[in-house]
């Protein structure tokens, strides 16, 4: 979805991309606070690189800021 909409609205682009970090980032953020047990530290660690490097591949700003945010909050 991603891909489909960085051809026809950029910033349609970055919000999508900026929602869908939240919404799996926040998640797992969450749940470590709510639950602090380490496990859920590297699970958040495990996405964030995992988005960060799908979002250096394709050049997203949005896919590269928010895995960074999320790990300097966790």
């Amino acid at each position: 979805m991603h891909c489909f909409l960085v051809c026809s609205s950029n910033w349609g682009a970055f919000f999508t991309g900026l929602l869908s970090q939240v919404i799996l980032l926040g998640t797992t953020c969450i749940q470590m606070f709510a639950t602090e047990q380490i496990l859920y530290f590297f699970v958040l660690i495990f996405q964030a690189l995992m988005a960060l490097g799908y979002g250096l591949a394709i050049c997203s700003r949005s896919l590269v800021l928010a895995p960074i945010a999320f790990v300097v909050l966790g």
